[in-house]
């Protein structure tokens, strides 16, 4: 049994009319009637009449009419009580922020825990991907964002978008590689990145993907940096998309002609904790 199905019997009850109660649910007549027919099957009793106007509660049903409705509102209590305990938890939930706040959309999300949660004190700070996973991982950290795929027991993710990346390329090179294909793009420096930022790992796999071995010419685990090294014509690079053509646009680099690429972003806790309340409340 249901609660939808006690919401479909009390509203028919109070309607006295099928038609009627479909209009006041937002539903259709037939949708009803199977309702009230699953119920009445369910429960063993009939409880309505088919009438010249529409239907009538049974003896049966009206002894069963207060215990529905006493139920009902024994939920809407059960769900307010919920929210009341949400709304008025309290303390520190530290969260790892691995991009600048407005292309996460923080300030948004931020405003929103405040006003439903005004009793969460919110700590931000600013990482790497990598970096987080192992701060979640020895509890410096309650919650983080996180690009690339997680294949990790310890911790629980939960996909929220995607970042589209691109090559991007220093303006010195436009005419060589502006329709290169990887194999090509291969044959000139690049700009990586440390273990702890998933570019790196996209990378590489896609390297691997096309059996390829790339140059690496210099290592940064700063994205400003990275994207400084390709306008200055050190390397090439993969960029997140949004940063790399607004820097094109500029004229100041290009963007190759490839395959879209596509990373994941999950907000990520350990998997152990993933319950509480606490992180609860700010992840949903």
């Amino acid at each position: 049994m249901e609660l939808h199905q006690l919401h479909v019997f009390v509203t028919v009850a109070e309607e006295e009319n099928i038609t009627r109660a479909a209009k006041r649910l937002f539903t259709t007549p037939s949708s009803i009637s199977m309702t009230v027919k699953a119920l009445e099957d369910e429960l063993g009793v009939q409880l309505f009449q088919r009438t010249s106007r529409g239907v009538q509660i049974t003896e049966h049903g009206r002894l069963l009419y207060d215990k529905a409705q006493n139920t009902l509102r024994a939920a809407q209590e059960f769900a307010s009580y919920a929210n009341q305990i949400q709304s008025n938890l309290m303390g520190q939930v530290v969260v790892g922020l691995n991009s600048p706040p407005q292309k996460l959309r923080v300030t948004e999300w931020v405003r929103d825990i405040h006003k439903n949660c005004a009793g969460i004190d919110l700590q931000l700070i600013s990482s790497h991907s990598g970096r987080i996973m192992e701060y979640l991982r020895q509890g410096t950290l309650d919650l983080g964002f996180v690009c690339g795929n997680i294949d990790d027991p310890q911790l629980t993710a939960y996909y929220l978008t995607d970042f589209e990346l691109v090559v991007g390329v220093p303006m010195r090179w436009h005419d060589e590689l502006r329709h290169a294909t990887w194999g090509q793009l291969a044959h000139y420096p690049w700009i990586g990145a440390d273990i702890y930022c998933p570019f790196q790992t996209w990378a590489q796999a896609i390297f691997e993907k096309h059996a390829l071995n790339y140059q690496r010419a210099i290592q940064t685990d700063d994205d400003a940096t990275r994207i400084a090294l390709v306008i200055a014509g050190v390397g090439l690079s993969l960029l997140e998309a949004s940063e790399a053509r607004e820097e094109m646009n500029k004229g100041n680099l290009f963007v190759a002609q490839l395959e879209p690429i596509y990373c994941p972003l999950y907000i990520v806790c350990a998997t152990h904790r993933q319950h509480e309340p606490l992180i609860r409340a700010v992840r949903e």
